[in-house]
C-alpha cells in the first residue's frame, strides 16, 4: 500500500536496479519515487518541468523525462539532479510537444514521439545528445512509406523499441485533426522497421478484420490463415513474433490473386507458447495472437 503518495495526474512510471519505482508526476510538474515498501517522496522537481509525460531509465539508473507542454528532454541523475539534454520541436507555442520515450542501452540512445511535431526522434546521448528525425514528414496523418521519412503520424505518443534495437512500435491518434476535441483517441499501432540499418519504413497494426481466421489455435504444427480482402493483390508476407517482438518465423512473397485468402503454414519448428503473428501486403496488416502448444 502506498503511503504519503503526493501522486496528482500519474502518467509515465519505470523501476531502477533496486526495484523503487519513479512516476511522472504530470498534475504538479515533478517526479516521485516510491520503494517497494510503498513510501512515496519528492525526488525531483523545479521549472524544468512542465507536465513531465514519459519516463525511461538506463543501466546506471539516470531516468530521461519528456515534457508534454515543451519540448524539454531532462537527464535526472539518481541523487534527483535535473538537467535538459536538448528540447524537440513543436512546443508550447503551437500545442502539446513531446508524448514518451524509451531507452535502448546497446546505442545509449534515446528513442522519442514527438507529439507536437508528429515525428519521432532519436538523441544520441554518445553523440552530444544530438537529436535525429527518423520517422514521420511533420504532417500530421496516418500515412505508411518504406521511407519512414515520408510516412505520416498523428499526435504520436507511445513508444517502445524491441530488444535488438531493430523495431519500435508507436500509438498514433486516428483523428487527423483536433475536432472534435479529443486528439489522443482512439489510437492505431504504427510499426517503425530496420532502425539500426538506417533503411527505416512504417506500417501500421491493424486490430483483426476482414473476416480474419486461424485455426487450429492452440496449434502444434499446421496453422491454417482465412481471410478476405477489398481488392485482390499478390506478395503477402506472413510473419510471427515471440514476445519481445522478434520475428520468430517468415514467409515473403506469397501469391496470390483472390481476394479470399486460405493458406496453411508449417508452425512445428516453433516451441510452445504464446506469439503475434501478421499478413500484410504492401497497403495492410491483420494482425492476431497464436498459442503454440506441443
Amino acid at each position: 500500500m502506498l503511503t504519503n503518495t503526493g501522486i496528482s495526474q500519474p502518467v509515465g512510471l519505470v523501476f531502477d536496479s533496486n526495484n523503487n519505482f519513479y512516476v511522472c508526476n504530470c498534475g504538479s510538474s515533478t517526479i516521485r519515487k516510491v520503494t517497494p515498501a510503498g513510501t512515496s517522496t519528492l525526488f525531483s522537481s523545479g521549472s524544468l518541468f512542465q507536465y513531465p509525460n514519459g519516463i525511461t531509465i538506463d543501466e546506471n539508473d539516470n531516468l530521461y523525462a519528456s515534457n508534454f507542454s515543451n519540448g524539454n528532454i531532462i537527464k535526472i541523475t539518481p541523487t534527483g539532479t535535473p538537467s535538459v539534454l536538448n528540447v524537440t520541436p513543436g512546443g508550447s507555442t503551437s500545442g502539446p510537444s513531446n508524448g514518451h520515450l524509451d531507452y535502448y542501452q546497446p546505442t545509449n540512445t534515446l528513442y522519442i514521439a514527438s507529439h507536437g511535431s508528429n515525428q519521432i526522434y532519436k538523441m544520441e546521448l554518445n553523440n552530444g545528445n544530438a537529436l535525429t528525425v527518423i520517422a514521420g514528414s511533420g504532417i500530421r496523418g496516418n500515412t505508411d512509406n518504406t521511407d519512414a521519412l515520408l510516412a505520416t503520424f498523428s499526435r504520436p505518443n507511445g513508444v517502445v523499441i524491441t530488444s535488438t534495437g531493430d523495431s519500435i512500435y508507436i500509438n498514433s491518434a486516428i483523428p487527423v485533426t483536433n475536432t472534435p476535441n479529443n486528439p489522443l483517441n482512439p489510437q492505431v499501432i504504427r510499426l517503425i522497421t530496420g532502425v539500426q540499418s538506417g533503411t527505416t519504413s512504417v506500417s501500421t497494426l491493424k486490430s483483426p478484420s476482414n473476416n480474419l481466421k486461424s485455426y487450429p489455435n492452440p496449434v502444434s504444427d499446421q496453422l491454417t490463415i482465412e481471410f478476405d480482402l477489398p481488392f485482390e493483390y499478390s506478395g503477402l508476407t506472413f510473419k510471427v513474433f515471440d514476445s519481445l517482438g522478434e520475428i520468430v518465423f517468415e514467409k515473403i512473397g506469397l501469391k496470390t490473386i483472390r481476394k479470399h485468402i486460405n493458406k496453411t503454414f508449417d508452425l512445428s519448428s516453433l516451441r510452445s507458447g504464446h506469439y503475434t503473428y501478421s499478413i500484410s501486403s504492401k497497403n495492410e496488416i491483420l494482425v492476431d495472437g497464436l498459442f503454440i502448444k506441443k
